[in-house]
């Protein structure tokens, strides 16, 4: 029976699983009232995809943020190494900032200390994850092993995500 030592890119999904549900649910929690009353038109969200969505439905948003991840999922399981670490710690870190923001809004009592406190686990969940995967990765693993279909593949999808992210109202 295979491990997760036998596929370490796996172990680079549970820091970025846990981070983008978090800032899921903190998208979710953060909807006005009148976004819940209103048949969702009342949307509150920065990214102008996930804005369209939640103006659908939260259900639509919850679709979304699924497939969010399983294209994080493809584009490690395709990526080298080192383009697989890179990606972790930025989408990590983006997620991160995004659920920060949605603390220091919402009125928690004490936010800036669960802000803090956040980021600390998060930090701590990402170092174990890229310790494990660097102590469990096959040294042969390297660009070279790549085909130019494969590389395409990942930049289109990187290319995408970006535009999802990034792409102005």
């Amino acid at each position: 029976m295979k491990t997760i030592q036998d596929h370490p890119k796996w172990v680079l999904l549970i820091p970025i699983f846990l981070i983008v549900i978090l800032d899921a649910t903190l998208t979710l929690y953060g909807q006005s009232i009148q976004y819940w009353l209103t048949e969702y038109s009342e949307v509150n969200e920065a990214s102008k995809n996930f804005k369209a969505l939640l103006s659908i439905s939260p259900y639509a948003f919850v679709f979304g943020v699924a497939s969010w991840i399983v294209t994080l999922a493809v584009i490690l399981k395709l990526s080298t190494r080192n383009l697989a670490l890179f990606i972790t710690v930025v989408v990590c870190l983006c997620h991160s900032s995004a659920a920060s923001t949605w603390i220091m809004g919402s009125g928690f009592p004490f936010n800036y200390q669960l802000m803090i406190i956040v980021n600390i686990l998060q930090g701590s969940i990402l170092s174990l994850a890229l310790i494990s995967y660097t102590n469990n990765v096959k040294k042969t693993d390297n660009n070279m092993s790549i085909s130019p279909i494969v590389k395409a593949a990942i930049f289109a999808l990187l290319i995408l995500s970006l535009y999802i992210f990034l792409a102005p109202e």
